[in-house]
């Protein structure tokens, strides 16, 4: 049961973190680039927090017992941790680039390799947020089993 806890505060914690990026979108759509910094930065450090709350979890109530698990619930858990590892590079990527490129927002002219760098990072912070929703739909069905599991 403590487990399913911990894993529906990291579901309601990703899903925070999803909102905040998704302003943050909004916000660079509309060149409120300060506004899109500081957002993602918060969304960033959610998903931080929950790698730290992750490792005390691991720590202090140990790895899911996956012998009562079905082929179906394993494979979309492996499913699962590739859209997790994807969002994590993919976003960890972006942010790299964005630092890189901080000083050209408010350049009246931006040098091509500048803007082929904003270009990348928009595509990979694109990918990045569809792997956090594929990774949220696939946490919704890992989650329904493990409630299951704790009913039966």
């Amino acid at each position: 049961m403590a487990s399913l806890i911990f894993w529906l505060y990291a579901y309601g914690l990703t899903w925070i973190a999803v909102i905040f990026a998704l302003r943050g979108i909004g916000a660079a759509r509309t060149q409120q680039y300060a506004r899109h910094k500081s957002l993602m930065t918060t969304a960033i450090n959610l998903i931080l927090f929950f790698v730290v709350s992750y490792l005390a979890k691991v720590v202090f109530l140990g790895r899911e017992d996956r012998t009562s698990w079905s082929d179906f619930y394993l494979y979309t858990l492996y499913i699962h941790e590739t859209f997790i590892a994807l969002m994590l590079v993919t976003g960890a990527w972006a942010r790299r680039l964005a630092h890189l490129f901080r000083a050209t927002l408010d350049a009246e002219s931006v040098p091509p390799e500048f803007e082929a760098m904003r270009r990348r990072h928009g595509l990979l912070g694109r990918l990045c947020m569809i792997a956090a929703f594929c990774g949220l739909l696939t946490a919704s069905v890992i989650l329904w089993g493990m409630a299951t599991r704790l009913q039966a």
